[in-house]
């Protein structure tokens, strides 16, 4: 009997527990009306969190969470900046210590000491006027309020090439302002900008834009870094999520500048709200009975965790919970009764499940064929890191061109040449063994460094990889067997 009844307190602990633990994963803060939920993952930054968590950062939840470990630490507000003044020892101070800021608002900052700060940090203020253009080739989707942006001549930090130095697809902003100097500090040096055909717009209407449009500054500072922007929506969901802008890239690059391999703590601050979760599920709550199972399933090792641990703590009172359901059911029921109701009680459960399960449901349920756009459209949680998910679509756009440039460049680097900046850059001289021989290497390695120079005049399917490949090999071959070389080659 007593063997019985610590089995039957141990299912109700272990059930307890997963309640428990699968309760904070089914709380989701999504908004019901649809119009809102749309509005919010247009506008939200969920991408950009998703960035962070995908470069290793953790979340902080206070200001004060800034002075425990500057040199580790990266400040990111978007948006409103009236809180800027709440860093502890002041905002400069805290970059000069080591610590890193992001901070990106097309909005003038109202209060005084946040406006202070930010001027004390890098000399600048926001202008208060939004800047478009009348160019529709120089514009997102000939959109005149989402000017592209350019890169600064001379840049300390080019923000605007991957890891094998070719450039990024053009970077739109969505209603930009302009970084203006109010004050002659050690300053950030400009890092991009806009066009010189942008028009403010005023009260009079548009005018023409005062100097050059800065839009971006940054830089290091002190032992810390710092990049600045005039414009917050640059970052958000419907910006960043179009696979033919460059905005994650460019966000990338902007995390991983500020993050130099040394910052592993983050405090995101988004319109005045901290926000904690990086790792968003970004999935609707209202889950149906399969879903739901297969989000248990899922987290089963963690429902097991948490209730082992209440199990522990159970026992570390005294079994009190235990002592309690054993004696009162003995002693009302007795210990046949209650196996025999335990066994009843099942039965009926399993009865009852594939009652409505197969009767009901099937009978009177929505054709199951037909998936939910609802429960489609709202699963948007990133399964991969962005930038894997962003070459999966090249594939399935059926253009591999910028995979072919990086192999390229590789294959040219392997064959002792530096592959080039533009398809400006000359081929090396060649040494042959013929004037004819010479000329079939060159035209051949030609082609493959307008590839590595990502200028390709023409769309190259998947189809055309094998091809490559071997077009690659035969010249490595070639190469290594001295039919030919460039000139000045050991």
């Amino acid at each position: 009997m007593i063997r019985l009844g610590l089995l039957g307190s141990m299912m109700i602990r272990l059930l307890l527990g997963s309640v428990m633990a699968a309760t904070p994963l089914l709380a989701q803060e999504v908004p019901l009306d649809p119009v809102a939920r749309d509005k919010a993952v247009r506008e939200g930054t969920h991408v950009l969190r998703r960035i962070l968590f995908d470069e290793g950062f953790s979340a902080l939840e206070r200001f004060d969470d800034l002075a425990l470990a500057p040199e580790k630490t990266l400040l990111v507000v978007l948006g409103n900046l009236e809180s800027l003044h709440q860093v502890p020892g002041g905002l400069r101070r805290f970059v000069v210590n080591g610590g890193a800021v992001l901070l990106a608002s097309d909005r003038p900052v109202r209060d005084r000491d946040a406006a202070a700060a930010l001027i004390e940090l890098a000399g600048v203020s926001i202008a208060g006027n939004h800047l478009v253009t009348p160019n529709f080739w120089e514009c997102y989707q000939n959109r005149e309020y989402c000017p592209f942006v350019l890169p600064a001549a001379g840049a300390r930090v080019n923000l605007f090439v991957d890891a094998d130095g070719l450039p990024l697809k053009p970077v739109a902003t969505n209603v930009p302002a302009q970084l203006l100097t109010r004050r002659l500090l050690p300053p950030l040096g400009v890092l991009a900008v806009l066009t010189n055909s942008v028009l403010q717009e005023t009260a009079e209407g548009l005018q023409p834009v005062q100097g050059w449009p800065v839009l971006v500054r940054g830089g290091p500072l002190g032992e810390g870094r710092a990049i600045l922007l005039a414009d917050h929506s640059l970052f958000i969901n419907e910006m960043m999520m179009p696979y033919d802008t460059g905005n994650v890239e460019f966000a990338v690059n902007i995390i991983r500048y500020l993050k130099d391999n040394q910052r592993d703590k983050v405090l995101f601050v988004e319109e005045g709200v901290v926000q904690t979760r990086l790792d968003l599920p970004l999935q609707s709550p209202q889950l149906n009975l399969d879903e739901l199972l297969a989000l248990l399933y899922s987290r089963k090792d963690a429902l097991l965790q948490e209730a082992e641990r209440w199990i522990a703590r159970q026992e570390d009172n005294d079994n009190a919970l235990e002592r309690w359901l054993v004696e009162g059911l003995d002693r009302r029921f007795g210990w046949q009764s209650l196996l025999f109701g335990l066994v009843v009680a099942a039965t009926c459960l399993v009865g009852l499940y594939a009652l409505v399960r197969l009767w009901l449901f099937e009978r009177y349920g929505p054709d199951r064929s037909t998936p939910l756009l609802v429960n489609a459209a709202a699963k948007i949680l990133p399964e991969k890191p962005l930038l894997e998910q962003r070459l999966e679509a090249l594939l399935r756009q059926g253009d591999i061109r910028e995979l072919l440039a990086r192999l390229a460049r590789q294959a040219l680097r392997s064959m002792g040449l530096q592959p080039p900046r533009s398809a400006a850059d000359p081929l090396p001289l060649l040494e042959t063994a013929s004037w004819w021989s010479g000329r079939q290497f060159r035209t051949r390695l030609l082609r493959l460094w307008r590839l590595a120079a990502g200028e390709w005049p023409s769309r190259l399917s998947p189809r055309k990889l094998q091809e490559w490949q071997q077009e690659i090999k035969a010249l490595q071959q070639a190469q290594a067997a001295g039919h030919w070389r460039a000139r000045g080659a050991g």
